[in-house]
C-alpha cells in the first residue's frame, strides 16, 4: 500500500502509513521499508530517511539488498545536502555483504 501511494503521487500518504504502522505494533519488513524510504527521497526528507537507516541497521534490515538500493538512491536524491558521501558508504558496504 505504501508503495502504491508513492507510485500515485501520495508519498506523505505512505510516510503516515509507516509511522502509524510503527506506533500500532506490526514490525514493518523489508518492503516496507523500502516504500517508505523512496517517499523520503520523493519528500526530500532526509532527517527522516536518517532516522529510518538508523532503525533499518538496529532491525536488521540494513543487510536487505532491496532496502540498501533504497537506501542508496534516497541519499543519491539527497546530494544537495552533503549526503554523496553518506550514500557510497552504504553502497561500499553493499559490496562487502
Amino acid at each position: 500500500m505504501m508503495t502504491r501511494c508513492t507510485q500515485l503521487g501520495c508519498p506523505e500518504k505512505a510516510v503516515d502509513l509507516f509511522l502509524d504502522m510503527l506506533v500500532s505494533g506490526p514490525v514493518p519488513d523489508r518492503f516496507a521499508l523500502t516504500a517508505v524510504l523512496s517517499a523520503c527521497s520523493e519528500l526530500e526528507l532526509l532527517s527522516l530517511g536518517v532516522q529510518l537507516h538508523s532503525w533499518a541497521i538496529r532491525s536488521g534490515l540494513a543487510s536487505d539488498v532491496c532496502v540498501g538500493c533504497s537506501l542508496v538512491d534516497m541519499y543519491v536524491k539527497s546530494a544537495a545536502s552533503g549526503s554523496l558521501h553518506d550514500s557510497r558508504k552504504v553502497f561500499d558496504r553493499m559490496q562487502d555483504q
